[in-house]
C-alpha cells in the first residue's frame, strides 16, 4: 500500500504521523510520499494499491512527469468514498520502461575524492539507497531560473531514519550557485526492492556567472546537514559523500 499526500516529509509530517496515531499497527508498511515532488513504486509480486487524499490538510498536487508516469499502469478502484480516490497497479511497465531508457550522465568525485577510483552506477548510500540514475532536464539556465534533474532509487534496507537529499550547483565542487535540499518521500515505511523518484528543483542565483556547472548530489540524516551518509566506492578504505552529475550551462 502507498499513500500520496502533502505533509509527509520530515519537515512536514503531519499526515503520515496522524494516521499512524490512529492506526497504531506496526503490521503494516506503509510507502509514504508526496507527489508533487516524488513518487514510489514498492517492491513485490502482484498489485499495489494507491491511495489519494482528496483533502489532506491542504490542496492536492501532482508532479506532470511522474503522474504520467504513474497512470500509464494505473486503474481506478471504486471506493464509495469521497474522502480519498484508490487506484491499483498491476505492474509498473512504463517506470520500468523510464527508467531503462535513462541515458547515463557524467560522473565525478569533488575534489576531496579525486584520488578515488571513478563513480559508477549504482552508487550505494550507506547501504540504505542505491541510486540508479539522474537525469537533468535542462542543458541551459538563465541566472535567476530553475534547474530540473530527477534523481532514480532503489531502497536496499528498511531504515526508518530520516534522510533528505541535498542537490548544489557548483562549478568546481566548492562554490555553490544553488541549492535545494528535500526529499519527498518518507524513509519510515521504506522496505528493501521499493524504488522511488525524486525531483529536485534548483533555483539558480541571479548573480551566477556564465559557465558550465554540475549538480552535486548527496544524503543526510536531518538535522545533521553535516553528517553525510557516505557512498560505497571501489578503494577498500575510504568513502564519498556527493558525487557530481552531468553539465549544465548557466548563460
Amino acid at each position: 500500500m502507498a499513500v500520496g499526500a502533502p505533509y509527509v516529509d520530515y519537515w512536514h509530517p503531519w499526515n503520515a504521523v496522524g494516521s499512524d496515531l490512529t492506526l497504531r499497527r506496526e503490521d503494516l508498511a506503509v510507502r509514504w510520499f508526496n507527489p508533487a515532488g516524488g513518487w514510489v513504486w514498492p517492491a513485490g509480486e502482484g498489485p499495489v494499491t494507491y491511495y489519494f487524499p482528496a483533502d489532506p490538510l491542504g490542496p492536492q498536487a501532482f508532479d506532470p512527469q511522474l503522474e504520467e508516469l504513474f497512470f500509464a499502469d494505473a486503474e481506478l478502484i471504486p471506493t464509495g468514498h469521497d474522502d480519498f480516490t484508490a487506484f491499483r497497479v498491476e505492474s509498473p511497465t512504463a517506470f520500468e520502461e523510464r527508467l531503462n531508457a535513462l541515458e547515463p550522465l557524467p560522473m565525478a568525485w569533488s575534489s576531496e575524492g579525486a584520488h578515488l577510483p571513478p563513480p559508477k552506477l549504482p552508487l550505494v548510500f550507506d547501504g540504505r539507497f542505491a541510486l540508479l540514475g539522474a537525469e537533468l532536464q535542462e542543458a541551459v539556465v538563465q541566472p535567476g531560473g530553475q534547474l530540473r534533474m530527477l534523481t532514480y532509487w532503489e531502497v536496499l534496507a528498511a531504515d526508518p531514519t530520516p534522510v533528505v537529499a541535498f542537490v548544489h550547483l557548483t562549478s568546481d565542487g566548492t562554490d555553490i550557485w544553488g541549492q535545494v535540499d528535500w526529499l519527498s518521500v518518507r524513509a519510515d515505511g521504506l522496505q528493501p526492492g521499493d524504488r522511488f523518484v525524486q525531483v529536485h528543483l534548483v533555483p539558480v542565483e541571479a548573480k551566477t556567472p556564465s559557465g558550465s556547472y554540475r549538480a552535486m548530489l548527496g544524503l543526510y540524516p536531518p538535522p545533521n546537514w553535516q553528517q553525510r551518509l557516505p557512498i560505497a566506492t571501489d578503494s577498500s578504505e575510504e568513502a564519498a559523500d556527493r558525487v557530481l552529475l552531468g553539465e549544465v550551462k548557466v548563460e
